[in-house]
């Protein structure tokens, strides 16, 4: 796809901002019907959650123009693996939870404060650490991610720690993959060009289709954290460079 309107387009702002209110009256209703899926159990409780995925998603396609298309959905295996993914955007959060089994999102602690929203992700059972703390969060991420993955739930990482504009790159974080030694787990690599149509810090959501790549998997037979590390550094990097637009409006 090739870039089709400036930065500054007056009909993509107003497309954009009037995404914002439909999403915050989807996502309080959403936040009244917590208060009675406390009752459930994990699974059912984020099945029923997800549906707030589906309809964010499809209002943000009517609104703004902005669906996904999935390949590799054949790698995802039946059983839990501690999946790995680029970050660069909002996007991915949202579409990851309705592409993939149940799973648990490690996140930083301080999302768990955010008035509402923090209420809301306590619900879905999330591994949240302190990423200040070093070694102690390595050791929350294998301690409370084992115990996951023994319940058949998949762990949720983005190695890089945050959101990363795309062609640059973070360092990989080596906690997740410890894990996945530790835990004998395997790793599914996600890759993606989310951050091209809806970049880091803005207000604009661009047209378009989003690709999300899901890797083969990467077994663990019996390597350390450092290759897990470089074998998923490596394909991941790679299939976002594969699908990264040139001249798309992130890039501007």
């Amino acid at each position: 796809m090739s870039k089709k309107a400036s930065p500054n387009s007056t009909i993509q702002q107003i497309r954009s901002f009037l995404f914002w209110p439909v999403a915050f009256i989807i996502t309080f209703f959403y936040l009244i019907l917590l208060n009675f899926l406390i009752i459930l159990p994990y699974k059912p409780r984020y099945r029923i959650m997800r549906s707030w995925n589906y309809l964010i998603l499809g209002w943000l396609r009517l609104s703004c123009g902005l669906s996904f298309t999935v390949i590799g959905k054949e790698n995802i295996p039946e059983h839990p693996v501690v999946v790995m993914s680029k970050h660069q955007s909002a996007f991915e959060t949202v579409a990851l939870t309705i592409i993939l089994p149940p799973m648990s999102w490690v996140l930083k602690k301080e999302l768990l404060y955010v008035p509402v929203f923090g209420w809301a992700l306590f619900m879905m059972n999330p591994i949240a650490i302190n990423r200040k703390s070093g070694r102690k969060a390595v050791t929350q991420i294998i301690e409370q991610g084992k115990k996951r993955l023994a319940e058949n739930i998949s762990i949720m990482i983005f190695p890089e720690g945050t959101r990363v504009k795309p062609g640059h790159k973070e360092r990989f974080k080596r906690g997740g993959f410890i894990l996945a030694e530790k835990a004998h787990a395997d790793i599914l690599p996600i890759a993606h060009n989310a951050g091209e149509f809806w970049p880091k810090n803005s207000t604009v959501i661009w047209p378009g289709k989003v690709t999300i790549s899901i890797g083969p998997l990467i077994k663990n037979n019996n390597l350390d954290s450092e290759q897990l590390l470089k074998h998923t550094e490596n394909w991941i990097e790679a299939e976002t460079k594969r699908l990264h637009i040139p001249g798309l409006f992130s890039s501007q």
